[in-house]
């Protein structure tokens, strides 16, 4: 499926929330404030086919969003329901069996900041059809996809140098990437159009590496909040 079809099936796709996913304490917890502590993902709901990851995570203690900066190895791990994840802009990696086990899984985003995907990231994942890249073939060349192995094994030393003799070396093959080689991949793809449009477009969007809000919006989010909080105060 080209990127222009696949954005028009999923662009009234509303990000996943809770409780259909679950979030935990993310990595650089203690290095910002308490109240803009960033989360991952840590669990998604099994039933779930299409799941798109949000980039913030609302904090209703600070009536404020905080990011999403990425998803534990867990979350996806054996999940063979799910078809589609749209992601968001993490990281730099995808873990070691992130999707390992996804038997379902057949179109997938990666944003062009990964720059290196584990061993068996995508192991098992026979239905990949379709990857879905934010940079060029040329950036995709410079991800660092662990399928293989450079091992050297050195003899006794050259007489009268630091320098060993090599006794043998082999380039192994790591298996459990082989989805990736096999799928097709769509380069230039600008996930932002990912995002709702008109009357369900989400609450907030990054602009330039900024969060911007309609007035509207932050208007409701208080009106909740306040609602809350009142609920809790009972």
């Amino acid at each position: 499926m080209i990127y222009s079809e696949y954005v028009e099936l999923m662009r009234d796709r509303a990000f996943t929330e809770p409780p259909l996913i679950t979030y935990t304490r993310g990595w650089g917890a203690m290095l910002s404030r308490a109240d803009e502590w960033p989360y991952i993902v840590s669990k998604v709901d099994p039933v779930l086919d299409v799941v798109k990851l949000p980039p913030y995570r609302l904090n209703k203690d600070k009536g404020k969003y905080v990011h999403v900066t990425g998803f534990d190895s867990s979350a996806f791990k054996e999940n063979e329901q799910v078809t589609d994840i749209i992601m968001a802009r993490y990281g730099q990696t995808i873990g070691t069996e992130s999707f390992s086990g996804g038997i379902g899984l057949k179109r997938i985003t990666i944003p062009k900041c990964v720059k290196r995907i584990e061993e068996n990231a995508f192991k098992n994942c026979e239905r990949l059809e379709d990857v879905y890249y934010e940079g060029t073939l040329e950036d995709w060349r410079k991800i660092e996809i662990v399928s293989e192995k450079y091992e050297v094994e050195f003899g006794e030393f050259y007489p009268g140098t630091p320098i060993q003799k090599i006794r043998n070396a082999e380039l192994r093959h790591i298996p459990g990437n082989e989805a990736l080689f096999r799928a097709t991949i769509h380069f230039n793809c600008d996930l932002d159009e990912m995002i709702p449009h008109g009357e369900e477009r989400m609450l907030h969007s990054y602009m330039k590496g900024k969060m911007s809000v309609r007035a509207s919006d932050f208007e409701k989010w208080k009106t909740e909040l306040t609602s809350d909080l009142e609920g809790i105060g009972q």
